[in-house]
C-alpha cells in the first residue's frame, strides 16, 4: 500500500513537469482605475497696504508696506499703485498723478522697478520678507513722487499674483494726502545799479532768472524793504521797476510780476530790474533790499467721477447682456475698450448697466455725460433712424427696485454716424434716493431700418463737467 501511494505521487509530479502540457503564452486581463486629484491652488490674499491717512511730500522718500498671505508660498509679482483719487488703477502712468511700482521674483530673487524710472524707487532699501510659518510676504516699497505730483488725496492699490496667475487686490481710498511742493532759486542774490541823475539804468545782473519747481500753478511777486537810503538821503522805492509779465513799481507790498505760471519742474521766468534815477537826487551810494516771493495758487479740486471704470478698461462695475451687449476692444474713444451693442431691435433692450452708485448727495445736481459711436450700416439709413437711452435710475430702497425715478425721462435721437458724439444731461438726485444705477441702450425706429453696432465710452457722473 505504501508503494502504491508513492507511485501515485511520483506520477503526479512527473506529469506536472512536462512542458508540452501547458501553453507557452498566457494572458490575463487586469482592470485598472486611476483617480487624479486637482492640486488645491488658492489665490493669494492682500491683507494690508499702509500707510493710511498719511501726508506724503513730493521728492521725499516714503515707505509703503504691503502684506500678502499666500497658502502656496509661490508669490511671483506684487504691483503697487498710487494715483490721484479722481483716477483708477487702469489709468496710464505719469509723474503727475499715477505711479506703478513692481516687486518681482520671476528670476528667483525679488527685484524692484518703476516703469516711470529708477528715480522713484529705492532698490537698495526696498525688500520682501518671506515667512513660511505664517505663509506671508511683507514687502517694503521705498518710493517717492516727482516734485510735480498733484497735491490732494491719492488712493493706494495693490495686486498680488502667484506663479500660476492667480491674483488678488486691495484698494485703499484716499490713503495718502500729497502735500503742496514749492522750491525756488535765483540766478543772483545781488543787484547793482550805476548811473547819472535822470537816467534809467538796468541792474548789471539783470535779467534775474527765477527757477521754480512746484506741483501747483504759482505767481512770482516782488517788493522792497523800503526806500533807498544814503547818509540820510532817499530815493523812493517806486523808482525801482521789476519787469516780467507785468511791470511793477516797487513798494513795501508784494505785487505780481508773473501772475499765473503753470506748475512744473525747474520752470524758469526772468525779471528785469530797472532804476529810474530821479533828476534831483543827491549823488551817493544807496542801498536797499528787494524780496522775491513765489506763492502757489489755489486750484479748484479735480471733479470726482462717481462712475468707476468709466472707459470699460476692465471687467468690473458694468453688467452686459451677451451676445447683444458686451465689453469690446473693437473701438474706443480713450483707452482700449468700450461697451458695444449690436443687432439693435425696435424696442429698448440688451442694457449696459452699472453697479450701484452710492456716494452721491440727495438733492444735488449732477452732470451725466457719455460718448456714443454709431456705425453707418448703409442701405439708406440715417442717424435719426436710431434712438438712444442714457439715464440714471435713482432708487429709494436697498432691498428692492420699486419706486425708482429715472432722469432724463426719455431717450434721444442720434445725430451722426462714424464719429464719437458727446451726450450730456443735468440730473438731480431725489431727496429720498439711497442708490443709483446708469442704464444704456439703443433701438432702431422700425424693422425697415438696418441694424447696426453702437459703442459707448467715457461715462461721467459728477457735480462738475468733465
Amino acid at each position: 500500500m505504501k508503494k502504491g501511494v508513492s507511485l501515485l505521487l511520483g506520477l503526479l509530479i512527473s506529469i506536472s513537469m512536462i512542458p508540452a502540457v501547458l501553453s507557452q503564452d498566457q494572458e490575463q486581463q487586469v482592470s485598472v482605475q486611476v483617480e487624479i486629484w486637482e492640486i488645491p491652488y488658492y489665490p493669494p490674499s492682500v491683507l494690508i497696504v499702509s500707510p493710511e491717512n498719511v501726508e506724503i511730500i513730493p521728492n521725499i522718500w516714503s515707505n509703503i508696506v504691503v502684506v500678502v498671505y499666500d497658502n502656496e508660498m509661490n508669490l511671483e509679482n506684487i504691483y503697487l499703485m498710487a494715483y490721484e483719487n479722481s483716477l483708477d488703477n487702469a489709468a496710464p502712468d505719469n509723474v503727475r498723478n499715477h505711479y506703478t511700482w513692481v516687486a518681482s521674483k520671476s528670476t528667483g530673487t525679488w527685484r524692484f522697478s518703476c516703469p516711470l524710472g529708477a528715480n522713484y524707487i529705492d532698490n537698495i532699501n526696498s525688500s520682501v520678507q518671506e515667512n513660511p510659518t505664517e505663509n506671508t510676504y511683507t514687502a517694503i516699497f521705498r518710493v517717492k513722487l516727482a516734485r510735480i505730483a498733484a497735491s490732494g488725496f491719492w488712493d493706494l492699490y495693490v495686486r498680488a499674483v502667484d506663479n500660476v496667475g492667480l491674483d488678488n487686490y486691495l484698494e485703499n481710498i484716499n490713503a495718502i494726502m500729497v502735500q503742496v511742493y514749492l522750491e525756488m532759486s535765483l540766478s543772483t542774490y545781488t543787484l547793482s545799479f550805476s548811473g547819472y541823475k535822470g537816467q534809467s539804468v538796468y541792474a548789471t545782473q539783470s535779467p534775474m532768472t527765477v527757477t521754480v519747481s512746484s506741483n501747483r500753478n504759482f505767481a512770482i511777486k516782488v517788493k522792497a524793504a523800503g526806500n533807498f537810503i544814503s547818509n540820510g538821503n532817499i530815493i523812493p522805492a517806486s523808482a525801482a521797476k521789476a519787469i516780467g509779465e507785468e511791470e511793477v513799481s516797487l513798494s513795501t507790498t508784494y505785487e505780481n510780476v508773473w501772475k499765473n505760471v503753470s506748475y512744473g519742474e525747474s520752470v524758469q521766468r526772468q525779471i528785469q530790474w530797472r532804476l529810474d534815477i530821479p533828476s534831483n537826487v543827491v549823488a551817493g551810494n544807496y542801498t536797499n533790499t528787494f524780496y522775491v516771493r513765489v506763492e502757489t495758487l489755489i486750484v479748484p479740486p479735480s471733479p470726482q467721477n462717481l462712475v468707476q471704470n468709466p472707459s470699460f478698461e476692465d471687467d468690473t462695475f458694468w453688467q452686459f447682456s451677451p451676445p447683444y451687449s458686451t465689453r469690446s476692444s473693437e473701438r474706443a474713444r480713450t483707452g482700449s475698450y468700450s461697451a458695444k451693442q449690436t443687432q439693435l431691435a425696435t424696442s429698448y433692450g440688451s442694457y449696459v448697466t452699472s453697479d450701484n452708485i452710492t456716494n452721491f448727495t440727495p438733492g444735488a445736481t449732477y452732470y451725466l455725460v457719455g460718448y456714443y459711436y454709431i456705425v453707418n450700416p448703409g442701405g439708406g439709413a440715417l442717424p435719426e433712424n436710431y434712438r438712444l437711452f442714457f439715464r440714471v435710475r435713482w432708487y429709494p430702497y436697498w432691498e428692492n427696485d420699486n419706486g425708482y425715478i429715472q432722469t432724463p425721462g426719455s431717450g434721444f435721437t442720434a445725430t451722426a454716424f462714424d464719429s464719437w458724439v458727446q451726450v450730456s444731461y443735468q440730473v438731480t438726485a431725489p431727496e429720498n434716493a439711497v442708490r443709483a444705477r446708469i442704464y444704456i441702450t439703443a433701438q432702431r425706429t422700425s424693422t425697415a431700418v438696418p441694424s447696426t453696432d453702437i459703442f459707448w465710452d467715457d461715462i461721467w457722473l459728477s457735480t462738475q463737467q468733465p
